[in-house]
């Protein structure tokens, strides 16, 4: 493939600016989109885009979900309990965030990313109409996102309907 091709498919690959600098998803477009799931500098689990997944399947009998802007503060909500998204509970059953226990993983990618290096992060994901506090995947991007200070900042978030996302 010679480069102008490749520089094609990664402009049009499914990436989603969060409007934090550096700081983008993405999910997983159809064949020929780059396979993100692959990509050594792409964190958490990458969901299908909704039109299409890595195969280019899309069946129209059934919902693959759709984007929809959420803040860190509902996500975490939703799927901990708490806004900060405190998923840890500690000796005196207190929920605390990623960053109040010192998981710093997301931490240094986030700055690693806003640093210039090149870092993607897997869309955050949710199952609403199930129980979102189990069916979902994105909780310590949103909570160290909750952390620095973008609480209340919309993101793109990929919501499922159905069985299918």
């Amino acid at each position: 493939m010679n480069p102008f091709n490749q520089a094609w498919l990664l402009l049009k690959a499914p990436i989603y600016e969060t409007g934090i600098p550096n700081i983008n998803f993405v999910t997983q477009g159809p064949f020929p989109d780059p396979f993100w799931r692959e990509e050594e500098n792409v964190y958490g689990y990458v969901p299908d885009d909704p039109k299409g997944n890595a195969y280019g399947y899309y069946d129209e009998g059934n919902e693959v979900g759709e984007i929809q802007h959420m803040t860190p503060g509902e996500y975490g909500k939703m799927t901990t309990g708490e806004e900060k998204g405190g998923m840890y509970v500690d000796a005196l059953g207190r929920k605390k965030s990623p960053r109040e226990s010192d998981d710093t993983f997301y931490q240094e990618l986030m700055d690693r990313a806003q640093a210039g290096e090149n870092v993607k992060f897997g869309m955050p994901y949710v199952f609403p109409d199930f129980e979102p506090e189990t069916y979902h995947d994105g909780r310590h991007r949103m909570a160290e996102l909750f952390a620095r200070g973008h609480g209340d900042t919309p993101l793109p978030v990929k919501v499922m309907r159905g069985t299918h996302g």
